[in-house]
């Protein structure tokens, strides 16, 4: 085992160290563990003075000059970032300046992997005393874990359905998810987060991501759909919810197949806004009416089947989307 493997620590487990390196292209959990870090040393040396450096655009000697003790002999916090890029100057630099630290100097590397910059990092990882600091790209198997570790510094608790719903929700940017953890944590009923409270915030992020599956099949874009529609149901989106927003989406096309009466006196009648009968109606003008009823039966029966009445209810789903984008062309 490697030393950067025997010292790694995850970004919610940092403790001061000379040098710290953090690794990976999440730089959500990075500007986390650096935030944390900095308040270690602050509190430990309130004189603490910080300079900032980017190996890319470094300049002969400044590591030296920042490692220096000035006349007052303040701890120094070096923060180094675009390690991926380090010129060979900072390589060679950086490893004379770490060869003899003096126990108040402290490096703070940033690193988002990749197999740029090799040799500065095998410099920085035989580094003694080195931490590293897991920032690697949170998949989406792991947000259940995040959440829960998120919750638990924050001080509440959260049960596993609210868990499910917040992480299928929040699927594509952590910051949002972490921002909108600590609200629920804000308004939090007796330390916990209750079901209510993560629908109340959420239910508009779970229709967005079912209402872009319904319309990449509306559009006859077949591989698009089945991308998405994957991916929400790996989210945990429900698959009852998703079956009920496509009838809607079906019967609406069926009200306005074939009609051809002026938009405004469609609308009023159908109790639907213009701009929708447009889009609908142009939708409906692509279909053949007799694949348009066989379709809404398949639909039908995908709901009894998403409601337990299916051995694989997830291919009953898939097998309606794919029909719908092909506009009942099976």
């Amino acid at each position: 085992m490697s030393r950067a493997a025997a010292n790694s620590v995850a970004y919610d487990s940092v403790r001061i160290a000379e040098v710290t390196l953090l690794y990976g292209k999440e730089t959500v959990l990075a500007d986390r563990a650096a935030r944390q870090i900095t308040e270690l040393l602050r509190k430990e040396y309130p004189n603490l003075v910080t300079h900032e450096i980017s190996a890319a655009e470094y300049s002969r000697g400044t590591l030296l000059t920042f490692a220096t003790p000035s006349l007052f002999g303040e701890p120094r916090l070096i923060k180094i970032s675009d390690l991926d890029r380090a010129s060979a100057c900072f390589t060679e630099e950086f490893a004379q300046t770490t060869s003899q630290l003096d126990g108040e100097t402290f490096f703070l590397l940033q690193h988002p992997g990749g197999v740029s910059g090799k040799a500065v990092l095998r410099q920085v990882r035989q580094t003694a005393g080195l931490i590293e600091v897991n920032c690697a790209k949170v998949e989406l198997s792991e947000r259940p874990n995040i959440i829960t570790r998120e919750a638990k510094r924050l001080g509440v608790r959260i049960a596993a359905e609210p868990l499910r719903q917040l992480s299928s929700a929040f699927t594509t940017d952590l910051g949002e998810l972490f921002a909108a953890l600590e609200q629920l944590a804000h308004h939090a009923v007796n330390c916990e987060i209750t079901l209510q409270s993560v629908q109340d915030l959420t239910a508009g992020r779970v229709e967005t991501s079912v209402f872009a599956v319904i319309d990449a099949a509306l559009n006859g874009d077949v591989a698009q759909t089945m991308i998405l529609i994957r991916h929400a149901l790996h989210t945990g989106i429900d698959p009852v919810f998703i079956v009920a927003m496509i009838n809607r989406s079906l019967r609406d096309l069926a009200r306005v197949h074939g009609r051809a009466e002026p938009v405004q006196q469609l609308a009023k009648e159908l109790g639907m806004p213009p701009w929708m009968v447009d889009k609908v109606r142009r939708r409906a003008a692509k279909w053949q009416r007799t694949n348009l009823a066989k379709v809404i039966l398949q639909a039908t029966e995908t709901d009894m089947a998403v409601k337990g009445f299916a051995k694989d209810p997830e291919y009953a789903l898939e097998r309606l989307l794919l029909t719908v984008a092909v506009r009942g062309n099976i």
